[in-house]
């Protein structure tokens, strides 16, 4: 026997018979093994026509030198009959990267036995991207959808219309505007200041803070960052990512300048000694020349502990 003995829904097979022991062999296709029934065909290769489900055949022969099969004694041919496989046969995920990295998209099938999976770039399925159940998608810079097929020895491969897409979203660079930093950023000198940084449009927003606009050097991850100790007045910069966000480009993170003040000395204050008599009270002035906006406060001790 010889002849595809497992079709998809719909198809059809030739199946052909021989025989290396009878003398001018004539074969009969029955559709019960009994043989009760009138022969569907006669002849050695036999057209299956479209088959919806799974079918078995049973072939007899006769010749010159032997009588046909005894029912019940003849060949049996069982066509299997596959059924289209369906976007429902296949899992795998969409998935989010950042414009110009790399997408991996990882199929698998818990219906389909021995699967193969093909990718295509269409969803008439006529442009194959690749075979395999791992595709791999380089330097992708919009959002693109894929379609997904499988098959196996069970299944035949989807239908253009039951083929699996999946999105693969280019999520866009994140922006100064999308970072909101609070806190202060005015610091004596020796001293630290606070920053909490916030997002309203990135989801799930992580935060990175660097030392430099290059984006090289990170100082901290987190939304609220106390800077070491600062003599100087020093920028730091914010940049964020998350669920719809990819973190900022290098020189395009949130700039903060933490304006430092140097500490004022004796030498920024001008105040005269005053004599008075026992029991008197004394009126004591204190001026500057080098300080904006200045706020004096009068301490009983010179570790500046009680205030007068």
């Amino acid at each position: 026997m010889s002849g595809i003995t497992s079709i998809c829904k719909g198809a059809n097979t030739v199946l052909s018979a021989s025989s290396t022991t009878v003398t001018n062999p004539v074969f009969k296709w029955y559709t019960d093994a009994s043989l009760a029934t009138t022969p569907i065909y006669t002849g050695t290769s036999f057209n299956t026509g479209a088959l919806s489900a799974s079918t078995t055949y049973y072939v007899t022969v006769s010749g010159d030198n032997k009588c046909e099969n005894l029912p019940n004694t003849a060949k049996a041919i069982t066509v299997t009959v596959n059924e289209f496989a369906t976007s429902a046969d296949i899992t795998v995920a969409n998935t989010q990267i950042c414009s110009g990295s790399t997408a991996m998209l990882v199929a698998s099938s818990l219906t389909v036995t021995q699967p193969v999976f093909t990718w295509y770039n269409d969803p008439s399925l006529t442009s194959v991207a690749f075979v395999g159940p791992i595709f791999t998608i380089n330097n992708l810079t919009a959002t693109t959808t894929y379609y997904v097929t499988v098959k196996g020895s069970n299944r035949c491969e989807n239908s253009a219309a039951d083929a699996k897409a999946v999105v693969v979203t280019i999520n866009p660079l994140a922006t100064p505007t999308d970072i909101i930093v609070n806190g202060g950023t005015a610091a004596c000198a020796g001293g630290s200041a606070t920053l909490t940084a916030s997002s309203p449009s990135v989801t799930n927003p992580v935060f990175t803070w660097y030392s430099d606009a290059a984006l090289t050097n990170i100082t901290f991850i987190g939304s609220t960052f106390t800077t070491p100790i600062i003599n100087i007045t020093t920028t730091y910069y914010v940049t964020v990512k998350g669920d719809n966000k990819c973190e900022n480009a290098a020189g395009n993170g949130k700039a903060v300048v933490i304006t430092v003040t140097p500490v004022a000395n004796a030498t920024d204050v001008v105040a005269n000694d005053a004599t008075i008599c026992a029991g008197s009270s004394a009126a004591l002035v204190a001026t500057t020349t080098t300080v904006t906006n200045p706020i004096f406060t009068w301490y009983r001790d010179a570790a500046l502990t009680s205030v007068a």
